[in-house]
This record gives structure tokens, C-alpha cells and sequence, in this order.
């Protein structure tokens, strides 16, 4: 498969996104020392923490070399892409996409026998 952004060949993985929630604490005792010019009430010490971390439902695929999400219908002869976060990844193929009218008709094309008459 090639990714129809870049054109590079199976450099593909499956990507969901994460919504994070994290916190910073505020001091709000009150206290002239805790506030900054124009009443700004300041964080007290430490960074932001991580409160929770949600995987979203959607799950994607996506080109690793270009970082964009490669769509079902940029991909020639996949009808689908089914995915599965424990058992993997599966493409169903659309056979009316993988030949073209003529190519068909030449694989169906009956051939007679040197016997026949």
C-alpha cells in the first residue's frame, strides 16, 4: 500500500487520540503576597499535574512518514478498514475497484478448445 499524500510504501500504524486533563492549584487565601499586580491570584509552587488521561473512540489510520490520516477512499482496491484495538487490523478488498472494465471482461473471456467446432 502507499500512502497517497507522500508515496511512500508501508510506513502505516493505527492512531487514536487522548484527551489529558491536568491541573495547576491556585492560592486563594487572600494574602498580598500570594498576588500579582492587577489582583492575579498566582499558582502556587509545582507544575501542572495530570489528572486523567481518556482515550477517544476513534481510531485511525495513519501515515507515519506524514503524519496525515489515510482515508479508505484514497487507498485502490480497499472497500474498508476495519480496526480492532486488541486483535489488529483487517483491509477488505473491493474486487469491482481492482479491475478496470476491459481487464475484466479479458479474465472472464471464454477460450474454446482446438476440439470444439
Amino acid at each position: 500500500m502507499k500512502c497517497n499524500s507522500c508515496e511512500r510504501e508501508d510506513v502505516f500504524s493505527v492512531s487514536r487520540n487522548i484527551v489529558v486533563t491536568e491541573y495547576r492549584n491556585v492560592h486563594t487565601d487572600g494574602k498580598k503576597a500570594h498576588k500579582s499586580g492587577g489582583g492575579w491570584n498566582n499558582y502556587k509552587t509545582g507544575g501542572w499535574k495530570v489528572e486523567e488521561k481518556t482515550p477517544t473512540d476513534k481510531m485511525y489510520l495513519r501515515c507515519n512518514a506524514c503524519e496525515s490520516e489515510v482515508l479508505v477512499e484514497n487507498l485502490k482496491g480497499i472497500g474498508e478498514i476495519k480496526i480492532d484495538d486488541k486483535k489488529g487490523v483487517v483491509f477488505v478488498s473491493n474486487m469491482f475497484e481492482s479491475y478496470s472494465g476491459k481487464e475484466y471482461a479479458e479474465k472472464r473471456k471464454y477460450k474454446r478448445r482446438s476440439t470444439d467446432s
